[in-house]
This record gives structure tokens, C-alpha cells and sequence, in this order.
């Protein structure tokens, strides 16, 4: 399975605050200098999630990388050959969604990649904590997605994440300094949810 977390600046709609109230300290913590370069603009976050099968990202190129055993190159492959699977998108407009994304997101391998146009740029792999996630989304004035593989339960996660309701501006600022029980808290929530659902 293929997750893509994308953001992108645009103008606020009319009435559209920059920040939730009672945010504003976690939206500088995430933004930092981009506030300061763009402060009539917000940023929205949209997750993505593609289905994948094996011939679906199986090409000769990507065998010929793998025979060389250039494994950064096959996962740059398989992200172009999968840009336009089919998909299933939650978009997250409010930060406490963001950052409850971001806690289930930073335990995975994520290929960061930053479009401009037609064109995609790919980093190296990278692990990333809830506080980079958002840093990077937030970082440019283009569109940059991260990209990573993952399996159907954290797809549900994620989805169950984006809908959590009732954290507080305290709670995201411990998960985002990275504070392990607060985390687990979380994580604990979705599941007690899930199996009451």
C-alpha cells in the first residue's frame, strides 16, 4: 500500500482563520520561518492513499536497478509508476487532525519527494518524526508529498487518526517534541474506537 501526505499554500477562503484558536504556539512550532514568508497563506494537507500490487510497480527498469542492486533508484521507479494509482483521499484543513496523522505517519519509511510541475524530485529514504512530517509539508511554497509503503491496518489508522476529536494544543505539542506516552495514549484511543465501532 502507498500513503502520500501532500501540502500546498493557498490564500484563506473568506473568514477562514490562519490558525485554530488556541493553536497558534503549535502552528509556530510546525511553520517557523515559513509564517514569516507567507503570512496571509495556509497550508493544506491532503493524505492519500493508493492500492498496490506487484505488477503495478514491477517494470524492467526496476529489475535492472534491483539486479544492481541500486535500491533508491527502484523505490524512485516504483513511486513514478504509482503516481497515478487509484486512490482514496482524506484532506485534513485543521491541525489537530494534522498532527494525529503525523503520530500514526512517523513510524514509517518515507520517501520524501518534492514536485514542481511534471517534474518529481526524490530524496533518499528517510525516517521522519511527527514534527519533520509537518515541517517539511509546511516548508514549501510548491506542493511536497512524502511518500511511504504501508499495510490496510494503517491505512484505517490514519483515516480513524484524521477524525480524532478533542486534542488539545498541549497534547499536540508533546506529540510533536516527541513524547512517547502521549503517543501510545493516542494510539491506544484509535484502538479502543476501532473496536467499539
Amino acid at each position: 500500500m502507498l500513503l502520500v501526505a501532500s501540502g500546498k499554500w493557498h490564500r484563506p477562503l473568506p473568514n477562514e482563520p490562519l490558525v485554530p484558536p488556541g493553536w497558534e504556539e503549535v502552528f509556530r512550532l510546525i511553520a517557523g520561518e515559513a509564517l514569516g514568508c507567507l503570512p496571509d497563506a495556509h497550508c493544506s494537507i491532503m493524505l492519500t492513499y493508493k492500492p498496490v500490487r506487484f505488477e503495478d510497480f514491477a517494470t524492467n527498469g526496476m529489475l535492472e536497478a534491483a539486479a544492481r542492486f541500486d535500491l533508491e533508484r527502484c523505490v524512485e521507479l516504483a513511486m513514478e509508476k504509482l503516481a497515478n494509482a487509484p486512490d482514496d483521499i482524506v484532506e485534513i484543513d485543521a491541525l489537530p487532525q494534522q498532527v494525529a496523522a503525523a503520530v500514526v505517519l512517523s513510524r514509517h519509511k518515507i520517501v520524501k519527494a518534492l514536485v514542481q510541475n511534471d517534474q518529481v524530485t526524490f530524496s533518499r529514504r528517510l525516517r521522519l518524526s511527527p514534527l519533520e512530517i509537518l515541517r517539511e509539508l509546511y516548508s514549501w511554497s510548491e506542493v511536497v508529498e512524502l511518500r511511504l509503503t504501508v499495510g490496510p491496518a494503517v491505512w484505517k489508522t490514519v483515516k480513524a487518526a484524521v477524525r480524532l476529536q478533542g486534542l488539545t494544543p498541549e497534547d499536540a505539542l508533546t506529540v510533536l517534541t516527541g513524547n512517547e506516552a502521549k503517543r501510545a495514549e493516542l494510539l491506544n484511543l484509535l484502538k479502543v474506537r476501532a473496536n467499539t465501532a
